[in-house]
């Protein structure tokens, strides 16, 4: 056989290869089109999904189907992939989508509705009564379906970079520490690649807000991720512990928030932080704080107990401050037994009436003894009373009610009594 002579071998993947290339120039010059049933596709389906997207990023839209069309062609044209710079393209609009205000799942629509798109046109241009036009075609759509894959694998990751730039934790790294893997070596290495330094033990803070509906960020509507912002903004902002990173996530609507704390010490001041950012946020935001507990792993328990604080909050109404697990506590023994809160508003009741009756303080007494750890001479300063009036009006509580403050029993039922009356209230 002669050095010149093809091969009989080659001459099918020749043919094929040129049949790829005439269908490649055709939908070159029908990009425009592509682009246009994109951003039409686009208007109506985000609209069907609540999501409306606004002119500048529908523009935006029609300019990158045009660039998607060019670099397919380039690459059917000349037998190579996609160049990596053209796809990591697609980080960078992720990027600016998130805060552009479109979440997550529209982005990856509209790479979708770009595929549909291109296949549509395609389709219409080859010839496939033709076998090696309904190879080609065939192999196109491999070839779109892929480079679709590509673009939505890096977008993916541009989005969810940008969110924790912005101060929401990724996802898998927020799951990990609020299920007790806190020093797991994977979770290690998703905070290093997040640049983020895990402080030793922290107290876990859920906000829980009348516009954060019980699904993921991505999910949420436009207007609900605007609230959503201004909370994570409010909370960076008031929120700042004396050593180590605040870490802050969402959770199926919930804001989580990780203080670093050194012992149980820290758990006054985080209270006030909260108290601070409960201002801040207004009354539409319940907020459930934890206790503290040693280690990374205890993130876990601490978040539990912030759950049920949280709900105790949001289902008594209580805006303005932070529902503590003391307050769970009291919750739960009070709530257990139809007795209990029989006996503990009976026990608040005449003393309640005597200061309505009388214009007195013994409730406001009562409080502030308890408040001060049993001392009479800082609950007088605290009243701007003599410590003799506080004495006085201690023993018109035993007469009024029945027990008595000096009584390790009596007190603690008044003391609940009191916790009881403020959830109510």
């Amino acid at each position: 056989m002669s050095a010149n002579v093809t091969p009989l071998s080659s001459a099918p993947d020749l043919a094929h290869e040129r049949a790829i290339r005439a269908l490649a120039q055709r939908l070159a010059g029908h990009k425009e089109e592509v682009a246009q049933r994109v951003v039409e596709c686009l208007r109506q389906e985000t609209v069907e999904h609540g999501d409306p997207l606004d002119r500048c990023v529908l523009d935006e839209e029609f300019c990158i189907a045009v660039e998607n069309v060019d670099a397919l062609v380039a690459s059917l044209e000349s037998g190579q992939p996609v160049p990596e710079d053209h796809v990591q393209r697609s980080r960078e609009v992720a990027a600016q989508r998130a805060h552009q205000g479109v979440s997550l799942e529209s982005f990856l629509r509209a790479g979708r509705v770009w595929g549909r798109a291109c296949w549509a046109v395609a389709l219409t241009l080859a010839q496939t009564d033709a076998p090696r036009e309904r190879e080609a075609a065939l192999e196109l759509a491999g070839r779109i379906s892929d480079l679709a894959d590509r673009l939505a694998t890096a977008g993916t990751g541009g989005f969810l970079d940008e969110i924790a730039g912005r101060g929401l934790l990724r996802c898998d790294l927020l799951d990990a520490l609020l299920t007790g893997k806190g020093d797991a070596d994977h979770t290690l290495r998703l905070a290093r690649r997040l640049r983020l330094q895990l402080a030793g033990s922290y107290v876990v803070i859920v906000v829980r807000g009348e516009n954060m509906q019980p699904v993921a960020a991505r999910d949420q509507p436009p207007y609900i991720r605007r609230t959503l912002d201004h909370i994570v903004e409010e909370t960076r902002n008031r929120m700042r512990p004396a050593t180590g990173s605040l870490l802050i996530g969402l959770r199926n609507g919930d804001l989580i928030i990780a203080f670093p704390a050194t012992g149980a010490a820290d758990l006054t001041t985080v209270r006030s932080h909260c108290e601070a950012l409960a201002r801040d946020l207004g009354v539409g935001v319940s907020i459930g704080i934890s206790g503290w507990h040693k280690g990374r792993p205890a993130i876990a328990m601490a978040f539990v107990e912030a759950m049920e604080a949280v709900k105790i909050a949001e289902a008594a109404g209580i805006r303005g401050r932070a529902v503590g697990i003391e307050d769970v506590l009291v919750d739960c023994m009070v709530h257990s037994s139809v007795s209990a809160q029989r006996i503990l508003k009976e026990t608040l009741q005449p003393l309640i009436n005597y200061d309505a009756s009388r214009k007195a303080s013994l409730i406001k007494t009562l409080r502030t003894y308890v408040g001060t750890r049993l001392n009479i001479t800082k609950s007088a300063a605290a009243l701007f009373v003599n410590p003799n009036t506080v004495v006085y009006r201690l023993q018109r509580i035993r007469e009024v009610c029945g027990r008595d403050p000096y009584d390790p029993d009596d007190l603690l039922v008044l003391s609940l009594a009191l916790k009881a009356a403020d959830l109510r209230a």
